[in-house]
């Protein structure tokens, strides 16, 4: 079996984001909302032909940008492996987003203490003061 490349599944995902509201910029699909913005991007390597899937949701109330790369989300992590196909993929960063994509979803998980890993210390303290 052939691994499915970086271009291809970018492909596949724009088929499948589209009809879902995200917009495409370069390689990463933005999702607008009242409080959030949710971001899916593909990442390549600089090590060769592999790639990464990284999901991200950025506070409106910490920031002012309407397209910010994945990496400025306030809420971030790496969907594992990223080869897989596009429905599965898509099916896992919805999942995700229904956890950590939402400002309510976020003040459950910080009064729990179950933020990602990859979350700002500003996230952190305005959802602690919400």
């Amino acid at each position: 079996m052939t691994a499915i490349t970086k271009e291809e599944q970018i492909k596949a995902l724009a088929a499948l984001l589209k009809p879902l509201g995200f917009k495409k910029r370069r390689t990463t699909w933005y999702l607008q909302t009242v409080d959030t913005i949710q971001a899916i991007n593909v990442q390549g390597s600089q090590w060769g032909p592999a790639y990464y899937l990284n999901v991200g949701t950025y506070l409106r109330a910490l920031g002012e940008e309407s397209m910010p790369p994945e990496y400025r989300c306030h809420i971030r992590a790496r969907i594992h492996p990223p080869e897989r196909a596009a429905e599965i993929l898509v099916q896992e960063c919805q999942d995700w987003f229904k956890q950590f994509g939402t400002v309510a979803s976020l003040i459950t998980h910080s009064r729990n203490r179950t933020l990602p890993v990859f979350t700002t210390g500003a996230a952190r303290t305005w959802l602690d003061d919400v």
